[in-house]
């Protein structure tokens, strides 16, 4: 019998971005408020807390000079712009020891129909979406590490995508 030892790596990652053009949705944004979905009490257990994602997301923001948005300044903000983070992470299988990870990172703000503009409501104007395979070992000791530098990277796109239209002066 062979034995094959387990790869810690990530396995494979696909990051898809949103087109450019995307981008002029985000110019004149005083800021963002960030908000973090709820991430699967199994990944939680493993080290990635909804806590640590919201930290490590507006630690990103504010040291790129953009500005995060309290409640009450995302109430006053014209057109509520949030930066929406969801982190995904599942086992792949019992048996595989595996994560299957689904990050979106998402620019919503409110928007108005062309037909009526009476019609408000909230949407995706900026996005970038990275899927992945990832060793479960490695999420436990690292606390969630691969994962949440895969989020950095993705934020990272944000900042990069929000200082070419908001150029700091």
């Amino acid at each position: 019998m062979y034995f094959l030892p387990r790869i810690l790596l990530i396995a494979m990652v696909l990051t898809v971005n949103s087109k450019a053009a995307d981008e002029d949705s985000l110019k004149g944004l005083r800021g963002v408020a960030v908000v973090v979905e709820s991430i699967p009490d199994v990944a939680q257990r493993d080290g990635l807390g909804e806590t640590v994602v919201q930290t490590d997301a507006e630690l990103r923001l504010r040291l790129a000079g953009i500005k995060v948005l309290s409640k009450d300044e995302f109430s006053d903000a014209s057109g509520g712009p949030y930066l929406y983070i969801n982190v995904n992470a599942m086992p792949a299988s019992a048996l595989d020891g595996r994560y299957v990870m689904n990050v979106a990172v998402e620019l919503r703000q409110e928007v108005k129909l062309l037909r009526d503009p009476t019609i408000k409501t909230f949407a995706t104007t900026w996005a970038v979406r990275t899927i992945g395979l990832i060793g479960y070992i490695r999420m436990i000791a690292g606390s969630g590490r691969d994962v949440r530098d895969v989020l950095k990277d993705d934020i990272d796109r944000f900042i990069n995508a929000y200082l070419t239209v908001n150029p700091r002066p």
